[in-house]
């Protein structure tokens, strides 16, 4: 095989992982449609489809079928065409917009690969075009935590995800080596998020977080005020969202301190210790701020679930700490790689993780608390 495939091969080990995975359990002939062409032929540059074509290649040659490949860029399918070039004649190529192909007709397809790039709506809407009784659908490249422009047009998309089982690629970082399948808090046990987006959240803090809020959410039948736009984008989009800064479409932009919260269900994930703390997501400074905001959630609210990483914001936990506010302590196991596994500590452990952000264990990640604190006055939470 040519220089490209090799350096697929031995450069690219986890994409080789999850195609090889997915493919590996199917035997019958596959029509392959993959809507985007590889777009660079430097070996440095991965552009295009992320190598997929190479082992759908593979397939086609080994158990038959067909590979077609769509990209609106006749100059991507050229690069493809080179590099694809040791398939000969199994190889489809195709110059068109990969939306309107597929709104045009699938015939006889009966797997589809989508990578459309960095602009999400373009994904959204080529999945909401593909008929998903045809086969499986693999995704590359889909994070709705981009530009608020991109967001406000697809954040269904995991909407549609979730009720399809549709398989999506960026899983392969942390489906073997996730450990536990649930955690527990209280009286409850939890599944965990197990999502790789938005802001990879099955490999952090997240992975207890957003199964804590679709909890809360389903306890009260969606009956929620949610201070910061966070559970909208992980598929609850029929609450009620507040936060000044996100521009998500189901989000108001109002102040928690200019909510009224009397009798309400309030719900917010990791957002009171970005409150007045000039971190990007105000201007201003208060460092008292945080602390205030729980107060008015806990005092005004009926029911409340608040989180927020232990590390992140000192003012608000030390505050915390030292006031007669329920709330408990779940800790991760401090091991190399992405074991996310959490459990419960004593308080008294709180001031033992101040740490928070990129470290040794978890870099390059966006959120990476090693304890995360979760107030609320729920009986099944606290006791």
């Amino acid at each position: 095989m040519n220089k490209f495939y090799n350096h697929a091969l031995f450069t690219q080990h986890d994409r080789k992982v999850v195609f090889e995975k997915v493919l590996s359990r199917f035997k019958e002939p596959i029509n392959f449609c993959i809507i985007g062409a590889e777009r660079d032929n430097r070996l440095e540059s991965i552009c295009g489809d992320g190598w997929f074509s190479f082992y759908a290649g593979f397939y086609v040659e080994k158990n038959g079928g067909s590979l077609t490949i769509i990209d609106i860029d006749p100059k991507a399918i050229d690069v493809a065409k080179e590099m694809l070039s040791d398939f000969g004649d199994k190889v489809n190529f195709i110059v068109a917009d990969g939306i309107q192909f597929l709104k045009d007709g699938q015939s006889g397809f009966n797997f589809f690969y989508l990578d459309m790039g960095n602009e999400q709506w373009q994904t959204y809407e080529a999945f909401k075009a593909i008929d998903l009784r045809r086969g499986p659908v693999l995704i590359d490249d889909f994070n709705p935590g981009g530009k608020a422009d991109r967001v406000k047009i697809c954040y269904p998309f995991y909407e549609i995800l979730k009720a399809n089982q549709i398989h999506e690629l960026g899983f392969y970082k942390k489906m073997d080596n996730y450990g536990n399948n649930s955690f527990k808090i209280g009286k409850l046990e939890l599944n965990y998020c197990r999502l790789w987006s938005p802001n990879r959240a099955g490999t952090n803090e997240r992975a207890i977080e957003v199964a804590l809020g679709q909890w809360f959410i389903n306890l009260y039948n969606n009956d929620v005020k949610e201070v910061g736009a966070v559970m909208c984008y992980y598929g609850a989009n029929n609450h009620e969202v507040f936060d000044p800064y996100d521009n998500h479409p189901r989000c108001k932009k109002s102040d928690v301190f200019d909510l009224d919260l009397t009798k309400s269900n309030c719900l917010s994930i990791s957002t009171i210790e970005h409150i007045l703390n000039d971190d990007g997501y105000s201007t201003q400074k208060d460092e008292n701020a945080s602390f205030k905001a729980v107060k008015k959630i806990v005092d005004e609210s009926s029911n409340y679930l608040i989180t927020f990483p232990i590390g992140a914001h000192l003012t608000l936990q030390n505050q915390l700490f030292k006031s007669n506010i329920n709330y408990k302590l779940l800790r991760r196991e401090n091991k190399r790689g992405l074991i996310n596994n959490w459990f419960e500590v004593p308080n008294i452990e709180a001031n033992m993780f101040e740490i928070y952000g990129h470290t040794e264990y978890f870099a390059g990640y966006y959120g990476n608390a090693l304890c995360v604190c979760i107030v609320s006055n729920l009986n099944d939470i606290i006791n």
